[in-house]
Order: structure tokens, then C-alpha cells, then sequence
């Protein structure tokens, strides 16, 4: 799995191979707090600070620890539906979570590592 730690301004942290435990110790440790207030006192172009795993089969979850301890969550991923009954197609899915507690992200890194999408489509 790839993990990113990206910051406020744009630059990031890439593992590759990364491992669960790994992921969530980031998620854990990292100093997002620091991360939020430099992003809130920028005058320059910001995004928001957060942790991202890119799976083996491309789908994406990416964790943003906001100042009241909870997160947006982003999950991007595909599915496969058959069109006439038969034909194999490949659609993209994303899903949004505007407030999640960091023990219920850390739920979602579980999951996402496991290749458990249906549970991360879950949590609204």
C-alpha cells in the first residue's frame, strides 16, 4: 500500500509498502494540530493537511484531521457492474464524510488495508 502524509502547502511524505500498523500510527502521531493552525495562518494557497493510502487496486482513502478532533474522509474507488447483463464495465465511486471521529478513521484504514470497501461505504 502507498501512504502520503501530505501538508498544508502542498508538499507530502510517500511510503510505499506501507503497513497497517504504520498507517495508523501516522494517523496517531503526526502533528496535524501544527499542520491545521499553519494552514489557518497562511497567505499563500493552501490545502488541507492529511494522511492517504492508495490501495493495490487504486482505490484511495485519504483522512484529514481537522482541529476539532474529527476528519473529513475522502474514499475514491471503482466497482464492476455488467451492462446488458454480460459485459463487464468499470465505474468510479467516491464518497465523502464531512465528520469522523479519528478512532472511527482509524476503523476505516483497518477496512481499507483488509480491501473492505462495503464497510468504508458505511460510515456517513
Amino acid at each position: 500500500m502507498k501512504m502520503w502524509i501530505q501538508q498544508h502547502d502542498f508538499t507530502s511524505e510517500e511510503v510505499d509498502g506501507a503497513t497497517k500498523e504504520q498507517a495508523k500510527k501516522a494517523l496517531a502521531t503526526f502533528d496535524w494540530q501544527s499542520e491545521i493552525l499553519k494552514e489557518k495562518e497562511s497567505k499563500e494557497e493552501t490545502c488541507p493537511s492529511g494522511l492517504g493510502l492508495i490501495s493495490d487496486s487504486n482505490e484511495i482513502l485519504h483522512i484529514c484531521p481537522r482541529a476539532s478532533e474529527s476528519c473529513l474522509v475522502h474514499y475514491h474507488y471503482s466497482t464492476q457492474k455488467k451492462l446488458l447483463g454480460f459485459i463487464p464495465v468499470k465505474n468510479q465511486g467516491s464518497h465523502f464524510v464531512e465528520s469522523c471521529s479519528i478512532a472511527k478513521a482509524m476503523d476505516l484504514i483497518d477496512h481499507h488495508f483488509d480491501g473492505n470497501q462495503e464497510e468504508i461505504l458505511k460510515i456517513n
